[in-house]
């Protein structure tokens, strides 16, 4: 995977949990975005094969999430190369 191409799906996930995060949901639901913007804030190109499956693993053990954002969240991660 390029950087360019990280960067852009990247930040593409970040401005769709921000999008989420203003829509009203519970607080937990809320909760479960921050703590997954924070793992793709923590993954940058440099660590990203170290950190490959963080995202899956943390939306199938412990996040409900939207079908469609996990989806999108889970291909990213499988994507990672």
């Amino acid at each position: 995977m390029e950087r360019q191409i990280f960067e852009t799906q990247k930040q593409a996930l970040i401005k769709l949990i921000d999008e989420y995060l203003t829509q009203k949901h519970s607080i937990e639901h809320k909760a479960g975005l921050y703590h997954i913007l924070g793992i793709i804030n923590q993954h940058t190109y440099d660590n990203r094969l170290h950190l490959k499956g963080t995202i899956t693993h943390t939306i199938i053990d412990s996040l409900q999430l939207d079908y469609l954002l996990g989806e999108k969240l889970i291909r990213f991660d499988e994507n990672i190369s």
